[in-house]
C-alpha cells in the first residue's frame, strides 16, 4: 500500500536546493546592484565635467573642479591650487550616492592622472574657442564596495568623457562605449580601431 505525499528525506532535499539557488541568486544580484550603481556614478560625473565644461566656455573664465568630500565634486570659478576656494566662486556641485565614493586609489590603466589625488589637486577646466574646456588627459574614479570602480576618463583622443568600468580583479577598464574592448598600460591611446584591434 502506497501513501501520497512526501517523504522527510524529500522534502529535506528539495529545500536545500531551493536554498542553494536563491543564496546564488541573491549574490548575483548584489553584484549586479553594485555594477549598476558604480556605472551610473561614472555616468554622472561624466556628465557633470560636461556640464562644468560647457560652463566655463559660457563664462569665458577658468573652472577649477575638486574633490571636496568623500562622494562630492564642486566646481569652482578661477584656478586649481591646495587652498580651499571660497563659496563665493562656487558654480556647482555633484553628490554621489552614498556609498560611492570618489576613489584615490585605483586599479591601474587609466590615462592621465587621477584628478583627486596628487599634484593635480582638481580638474583645471580652460575655455577654448571651438574646443571643449576640459583638460586633455586625467580622470575621477568612484569606488563601489571596494572592489567595484568606474572612472569618467578624458583621453587626448576624446572629445568628450569616456566612462570605464572595472570589476572585482577581472584586471584592466572596460570602456562602456566600446564594452567588448579593455583597457590597460599606463598610458594615452588605448582607442579602438576599425580592425577590433585596441592600439
Amino acid at each position: 500500500m502506497y501513501k501520497k505525499g512526501f517523504t522527510i528525506i524529500e522534502l529535506l532535499v528539495v529545500i536545500t536546493i531551493l536554498g542553494v539557488l536563491t543564496s546564488l541568486g541573491i549574490a548575483s544580484l548584489a553584484n549586479a546592484v553594485a555594477n549598476n550603481k558604480v556605472k551610473s556614478a561614472g555616468q554622472e560625473i561624466s556628465a557633470f565635467m560636461a556640464n562644468m565644461s560647457n560652463e566655463c566656455k559660457r563664462l569665458s573664465e577658468p573652472v577649477c573642479v575638486k574633490k571636496t568630500a568623500p562622494n562630492t565634486l564642486t566646481a569652482y570659478k578661477g584656478y586649481c591650487s591646495s587652498e580651499t576656494p571660497s563659496n563665493d566662486n562656487k558654480i556647482g556641485s555633484l553628490t554621489l550616492e552614498a556609498p560611492c565614493e570618489i576613489a584615490i586609489n585605483v586599479p591601474s590603466g587609466l590615462p592621465g592622472s587621477n584628478w583627486a589625488e596628487g599634484s593635480e589637486d582638481g580638474a583645471q577646466l580652460t575655455p577654448k574657442v571651438g574646443l571643449t574646456a576640459l583638460p586633455a588627459k586625467g580622470y575621477f574614479a568612484v569606488v563601489y564596495g571596494g572592489d567595484h570602480y568606474s572612472a569618467a576618463v578624458k583621453n587626448v583622443d576624446n572629445i568628450a568623457m569616456d566612462v570605464r568600468l572595472a570589476y572585482g580583479n577581472q584586471g584592466g577598464w572596460s570602456s562602456t562605449k566600446y564594452p567588448t574592448h579593455k583597457y590597460g598600460g599606463s598610458t594615452g591611446g588605448n582607442t579602438p580601431t576599425g580592425s577590433g584591434v585596441v592600439k
